[in-house]
């Protein structure tokens, strides 16, 4: 077998999982966005598999995989602020539970 139907079919395989990587960060958005933080970690592992082969192939340095690799940029992007947006808001759920908690306790050893 020739080295161009062995670089077609890696192109291909290559192309298959930057596909399923779009497909992954995606669907992790939509979890986050619904409040299902477990399951967009989940996601997040399968993720980081396709990432591995994509970078072991070198795809992105090849040929045609600019577009591709340019959404998959930006759905990461989007997903890191979807992240850091939940967990500002998480944080701030937290630390009013705290206060009302200090309240609780000041105020709930004086009776009225």
């Amino acid at each position: 077998m020739n080295g161009t139907g062995r670089n077609e079919r890696a192109d291909h395989a290559v192309a298959t999982e930057m596909e399923r990587l779009r497909g992954l960060l995606e669907q992790q958005l939509e979890l986050l966005r619904q409040g299902s933080l477990a399951a967009a970690v989940s996601l997040g592992e399968r993720a980081d598999e396709c990432v591995r082969v994509i970078v072991e192939a070198r795809a992105l340095h090849g040929p045609g995989s600019t577009g591709p690799w340019r959404r998959i940029e930006s759905l990461y992007r989007e997903l890191c602020l979807t992240l850091t947006a939940q967990r500002e808001e998480t944080s701030a759920v937290l630390n009013a539970v705290r206060r009302g908690k200090r309240i609780l306790k000041t105020y709930g050893n004086h009776p009225s």
